[in-house]
């Protein structure tokens, strides 16, 4: 903010006299429409951004009275622009928003435009102050969250789950650290190291396996004497033997050949390691 201005509406300031300012907050990309939003954005082609476009534009309208919709033949040309066949102006999204008789009754009696009965509709934000919250919306992030997560469930669940799954079966000369987790139904083999790794369920992984600090979802199979550190492994993937991958992406279904050296790709798409996933 040092180096932009924040224009306030002085209306604004006569309700609200007394605000703070945060500028320590993050936006978690998490957000509630109702219906008439959806049907204004889908009226509104144009519209690009939910954050740089939509959003500013229902911030900053929620302060203003309801407009008056006029509701005539198709096609007539009105002050807001043009009516469709509904008579509705689609780029005015006060046209959007639900009128009852009591609320527009309150509007045509009240002259004062701030006052808090004619607002049509009002944008709210929570402040989460405590539990967990991150954005994964890198691959650098979503490797991070995963790291996490284990020791954020106590918090999160009443009943955490297990690092590893019952079900999963380990050979007795691997080893799987205390900061990695094993899904249901999860097979490893002889001599494996498993470190700061989350692996889901019903995965085969096979002898002198060594996986460090990755992400391994379901259905998952590698095979012998391959070495995996920073891989985020989709679904149903298969790894062949002997192969070395560093700060890869493997693809859901794709098969990787057998004595792959990987750093930093994107195996079975057109994606490089440092886009967002």
């Amino acid at each position: 903010l040092e180096e932009q201005e924040l224009p306030i509406r002085l209306s604004l300031i006569k309700r609200h006299a007394n605000f703070t300012l945060h500028t320590t907050l993050s936006d978690a990309h998490l957000y509630l429409l109702r219906k008439w939003v959806v049907d204004y954005l889908a009226a509104n082609e144009s519209l690009s951004s939910l954050q740089g476009e939509v959003l500013p534009l229902l911030v900053e309208k929620q302060f203003s009275s309801r407009s008056s919709v006029p509701r005539s033949q198709s096609g007539l040309s009105t002050p807001g622009g043009i009516l469709d066949d509904c008579g509705v102006n689609p780029s005015n999204v006060f046209s959007y928003v639900p009128v009852d008789s009591w609320s527009e009754s309150i509007e045509e009696m009240t002259s004062c435009v701030s006052s808090p009965s004619t607002t049509a509709f009002s944008c709210y934000a929570h402040v989460l102050e405590q539990g967990v919250c991150v954005r994964a919306n890198s691959f650098a992030m979503y490797c991070d969250l995963n790291k996490q997560i284990y020791h954020h469930l106590p918090s999160l669940s009443s009943e955490p789950p297990p690092r590893v799954h019952p079900s999963a079966t380990i050979k007795t000369k691997s080893q799987t650290c205390s900061d990695s987790m094993v899904g249901a139904g999860t097979s490893i083999g002889e001599r494996c190291s498993i470190k700061k790794t989350i692996v889901g369920d019903h995965c085969v992984i096979g002898d002198r396996v060594k996986i460090t600090n990755s992400v391994i979802m379901d259905h998952v199979i590698i095979k012998d004497n391959c070495t995996l550190h920073g891989v985020v492994v989709s679904s149903n993937a298969y790894i062949n033997e002997a192969c070395s991958l560093k700060d890869c992406q493997v693809a859901k279904g794709y098969t990787v050949e057998e004595r792959t050296e990987g750093k930093g790709e994107a195996l079975g798409s057109g994606m490089t390691a440092d886009d967002d996933p």
